[in-house]
């Protein structure tokens, strides 16, 4: 902990460092304090429980481990203004199952959300998440990864693995697959009405494991037959304000005869 502190000192000015070092401080103590309720994210009950102190500290000291109302607030944006009542949505990287909820509120009960998670940790989050949200009447949730791993949350664990080409027929495909977009784009076969997509760049402990390609992931999406409609920027928004992260939505206005058939 020290020496995180001393690395922020060193990098930051004071003025930054007075501010970035009692957050961090009780991010690192918060785990072991008494718990108190679950917290929310972007709205959403997280399978987290929040800490007895957090309700009586300013919120510059809590706001690594408490309600997070911005949370992937860009790709939970576009699910709630693009995802209606009655569809049939899959998300590719569940992650914790904050957008699945946000999914499965949108379609409500006359809809279904199959959500496939490569990470064996975030499936059972989302699960739990999808159970105390009240949604498991019309989600389910697969310990599964699609097209490949290029970069979990946590291991694997024996999850399968799908290949795009397999995914179920959708009115709606959101991918949030940190890293494997691109191979997934380059295979899918179903093509739904609406097409969500997050990219951004990814590292690992070698280096970047995915380079950021905004064009690339644009043309995949337009010769695909969609018309981008809706494109979403935050220049710090993926890891841990490294990477800019972009939003695609695009819509498939015209049918082509092969889609027919």
């Amino acid at each position: 902990m020290i020496k995180r502190a001393v690395e922020i000192a060193r990098q930051r000015s004071v003025g930054v460092l007075i501010k970035k070092i009692p957050p961090y401080i009780y991010q690192q103590v918060w785990p072991y304090l008494p718990s108190a309720g679950y917290t929310y994210k972007n709205g959403i009950k997280s399978c987290e429980r929040g800490r007895v102190p957090d309700q009586f500290l300013p919120k510059y000291i809590t706001q690594y481990v408490t309600h997070q109302p911005s949370y992937e607030s860009q790709y939970i944006e576009a699910i709630r203004r693009h995802v209606t009542e009655g569809q049939d949505v899959v998300l590719v990287g569940g992650g914790e199952g904050i957008s699945t909820v946000v999914a499965a509120n949108q379609v409500q009960r006359t809809g279904k959300v199959t959500v496939f998670e490569g990470a064996a940790e975030e499936a059972r989050k989302s699960q739990t998440v999808v159970e105390i949200n009240e949604v498991s009447d019309r989600t389910t949730v697969h310990h599964t990864i699609v097209s490949e791993d290029v970069s979990l949350r946590s291991a694997a664990s024996g999850a399968e693995v799908l290949p795009s080409a397999e995914l179920p027929s959708c009115d709606v495909l959101a991918i949030d697959a940190d890293g494997a977009e691109i191979s997934i784009l380059d295979g899918i076969v179903n093509h739904p009405a609406v097409l969500i997509v997050e990219h951004h760049a990814v590292a690992d402990t070698s280096g970047l494991a995915l380079e950021y390609q905004p064009d690339r992931v644009r043309d995949l999406i337009t010769n695909l037959g969609y018309d981008i409609v809706d494109e979403m920027s935050d220049p710090a928004g993926a890891g841990g304000g490294q990477f800019e992260e972009r939003i695609y939505v695009g819509k498939r206005f015209a049918v082509e005869t092969s889609d027919l058939m």
